[in-house]
């Protein structure tokens, strides 16, 4: 598939996942040379990722997962964007969740995130 068609498809897919259409397309043209590199080397999971970050700018769940991958505290981060120090906690488990969920979606495959990690 080219790429013209599978980045359609992806936007498709992400859009009736729930994403923004707005935010998917503009993180999809932002980062539109790193995913195309990536997907003609088949590395679909850094398409992904460089599609995670694009998004970022748009989605404060994804931008206070990263924040606090970063090392940031919740209360720092509830400082920082102003809003109560559990709904800080529960936005960047739930950034860390979708951020899961895309990397999935990009690989083809569909996240559960409520079985075991177990190995």
């Amino acid at each position: 598939m080219d790429y013209a068609s599978w980045s359609e498809k992806m936007i498709t897919k992400l859009v009736s996942k729930g994403l923004e259409e707005e935010w998917v397309r503009k993180s999809f043209e932002g980062g539109d040379a790193e995913i195309r590199a990536a997907y003609e080397n088949q590395e679909l999971n850094s398409a992904g990722a460089v599609f995670v970050k694009k998004l970022e700018k748009y989605d404060l769940d994804l931008e206070l997962a990263w924040q606090r991958g970063q090392g940031r505290l919740d209360s720092d981060l509830a400082a920082s964007y102003q809003i109560p120090k559990e709904e800080a906690r529960q936005r960047f488990i739930q950034g860390s969740m979708k951020k899961t969920k895309i990397l999935g979606w990009f690989r083809g495959e569909d996240v559960d995130l409520s079985a075991s990690l177990n190995f």
